[in-house]
């Protein structure tokens, strides 16, 4: 008997606060080259409307904007629910983003 597998479907959740809308966008762009699915939680960032016009410009992506900081543990949920609801096989959480640099 063969088992047909799944086709693995990852969503990766991203939660924010005053993110750097370069790096945040970098990242979820290259995510979404990946395959992934990017889902970006904002805890009420100053520069939210400015992270909402650059989102809507991703193909894979979906945005959740928290009208207070509730925390990170309740975004992440927030994302895992939104994956879980969306049927997909794997979750990928991102909790802090800093610029990768090159190991010399």
């Amino acid at each position: 008997m063969k088992i047909q597998s799944k086709k693995m479907q990852i969503c990766s959740i991203i939660v924010s606060f005053n993110p750097d809308l370069s790096n945040i966008i970098c990242l979820a762009e290259a995510l979404v080259e990946q395959g992934s699915f990017v889902v970006i939680i904002d805890n009420n960032s100053s520069n939210k409307n400015s992270l909402k016009n650059k989102v809507q410009t991703l193909d894979r992506a979906h945005l959740f904007l928290l009208e207070k900081n509730t925390g990170i543990a309740h975004a992440q949920n927030i994302g895992i629910e939104y994956a879980e609801k969306n049927n997909f096989t794997k979750i990928f959480s991102l909790t802090k983003i800093a610029p990768l640099t090159a190991a010399i």
